[in-house]
């Protein structure tokens, strides 16, 4: 930049924070006053001459907002947001994103999405929730007039894994390990008293071991639909596609059980686990899509 007639210093160097430094062809960091600093295009700030002025510095940011209606978030919920009403997250979460009415995310659970609706729940780590609906009707059943809860979501569940042998391997979610707390990293939890239908889409990549063929690969699609009583888990397992495939095909199974979270809860959950040859390292991932329809009416 050339000297502006008049003036004995012009712009050398604008800073992180803004600061515009002159020179007059030999000496640097010089400050200008109000008329040099216009003359160049510059603001006269505070007795300083700026390019800009800074935003609030990123390590004082709030990562945590709440926008609107009474959300109860517990204190230790980290780098979240939620907007809506009624919303609440349960505690130990981090990474959350809350859009809607009346939504819960479950204690532990890290790295989630509800993105619309009302009455969504969160599971399990790594989930996002779509569409969810909570409705209350009155129905009338032998004269005897019953007030039915019934809510409706679709939850989408990224999982990996690696297997080395032929031992069965859970697929975990995909989160950071030190924000992986609790048991539900391992686990997806379902809730009492609903149906379930599944469509699953899972990889399978070789990318070595003594057996292995590095870019053998498998892809299948799964579609099944689960029971979950009070008592019982019953799955319907309508077909497994094989979409493509070099090689072969490893194995896989989806499957229920019972279990007790940290806090002493017994918890219905659903498992999807893996397994292929000895001597061959296969990448795994699936994408988990659940339509889940529950109610409070017990069966």
């Amino acid at each position: 930049m050339d000297f502006i007639k008049g003036h004995t210093i012009k712009p050398n160097e604008v800073k992180d924070d803004g600061r515009v430094l002159f020179t007059d062809g030999t000496n640097n960091n010089l400050y200008a006053n109000e008329k040099t600093c216009k003359a160049y295009g510059y603001r006269y700030v505070d007795g300083m001459c700026v390019a800009f002025q800074p935003q609030q510095n990123v390590e004082s940011i709030k990562l945590n907002t709440a926008v609107k209606g009474k959300n109860t978030l517990h204190p230790d919920t980290n780098v979240h947001h939620v907007q809506g009403y009624n919303n609440e997250t349960k505690g130990n979460n981090n990474l959350i994103l809350v859009n809607g009415v009346n939504h819960i995310v479950n204690r532990d659970i890290q790295s989630t999405a509800i993105l619309t609706g009302i009455g969504g729940e969160s599971r399990t780590h790594g989930e996002a929730v779509l569409n969810a609906h909570n409705l209350s009707n009155t129905n009338t059943i032998a004269d005897t007039a019953t007030s039915v809860m019934n809510a409706g979501q679709l939850s989408t569940i990224i999982l990996n894994c690696e297997t080395t042998d032929n031992t069965q391997t859970t697929m975990t979610a995909l989160v950071n390990q030190p924000d992986a707390t609790g048991v539900y990293t391992d686990y997806i939890p379902i809730p009492l008293n609903s149906i379930i239908g599944i469509e699953m889409y899972i990889s399978r990549l070789e990318v070595g071991g003594t057996s292995g063929t590095a870019g053998n690969f498998s892809y299948r699609r799964n579609q099944q639909c689960v029971r979950v009583a009070r008592a019982s888990t019953t799955f319907t397992d309508f077909n497994t596609k094989n979409i493509a495939k070099l090689g072969v095909n490893g194995s896989f199974t989806i499957a229920a059980t019972d279990i007790t979270d940290e806090e002493g809860i017994a918890q219905r959950v659903l498992q999807v686990k893996v397994t292929d040859r000895n001597n061959v390292i296969n990448k795994w991932s699936a994408i988990l899509y659940m339509h889940i329809l529950r109610t409070d009416l017990s069966f």
